[in-house]
C-alpha cells in the first residue's frame, strides 16, 4: 500500500528524504522473502544433495529476512513520520544544502 501511495503522490513535498531511499531495500525484502517462501515449497527433485543443499541455505535466509522485515518495517514507519513532520532535514545539517 506504501508504494502506491509514493507513487500517487511522488513529490509532493518536493524534496526526497530518508524514508524514500529506504523503500527499495524493505520492498527488496518483501520480494525476497515472498521468492524464497515459494521455493522452499516447489515439489523438485528432493533426492539429490546439492537440492537439499541449497534448500537449507534458502530455509535459512528465509528464516532470516523474516525476522529483519518487521524491523524494516518499523524503522520505515519512524523515517515516514520524520518525513511527515519535517524533522532532520538535509538542511539542518550544518546549513548543507542537498539537492
Amino acid at each position: 500500500m506504501g508504494l502506491v501511495l509514493g507513487q500517487v503522490y511522488a513529490g509532493r513535498h518536493g524534496t526526497s528524504s530518508i524514508h524514500s531511499g529506504f523503500a527499495p531495500f524493505v520492498v527488496l525484502l518483501f520480494i525476497l522473502q515472498v521468492l524464497f517462501g515459494v521455493y522452499t515449497r516447489l515439489p523438485l527433485s528432493k533426492g539429490t544433495f546439492a537440492y537439499l543443499r541449497i534448500r537449507a541455505v534458502v530455509t535459512k535466509i528465509h528464516g532470516v529476512i523474516g525476522k529483519i522485515i518487521p524491523i524494516a518495517g518499523w524503522i520505515q514507519m519512524v523515517l515516514g513520520e520524520m518525513a511527515l513532520l519535517e524533522i532532520c532535514k538535509p538542511d539542518d545539517f550544518l546549513n548543507v544544502r542537498y539537492s
